[in-house]
């Protein structure tokens, strides 16, 4: 498993070094509606939502569905990912909270 990972890091290295590139958020606006389709930007808006509510203490699935209108299999794969994933949703997260107070 972790060979996988290690290609995968590999293989979206590209992607993770445009997006270390983007300096304010005028650039990040322009260059995300460039590389995504609304329907996929939407998409990842809700997981981002989803995941701020967990992040925030949302502990239920249908608390979490009343405040962001996605499926149960959405929250489920969110939440998986939250709990169990590499920390980067608490990450940045934190970062925005920290960059708040600043």
């Amino acid at each position: 498993m972790e060979n996988h990972r290690h290609r995968h890091r590999e293989n979206f290295k590209f992607l993770f070094e445009a997006v270390m590139a983007i300096s304010d958020a005028e650039i990040c606006e322009k260059f995300l509606f460039d590389l995504f389709t609304m329907q996929e930007l939407e998409m990842l808006v809700q997981r981002l939502q989803v995941a701020k509510c967990f992040y925030e203490g949302e502990p239920t699935y249908k608390q979490v569905g009343e405040v962001v209108k996605v499926s149960s299999a959405t929250i489920c794969r969110v939440r998986q990912a939250y709990n169990h994933g590499n920390g980067g949703f608490k990450m940045v997260f934190d970062n925005m909270k920290n960059n708040m107070r600043t």
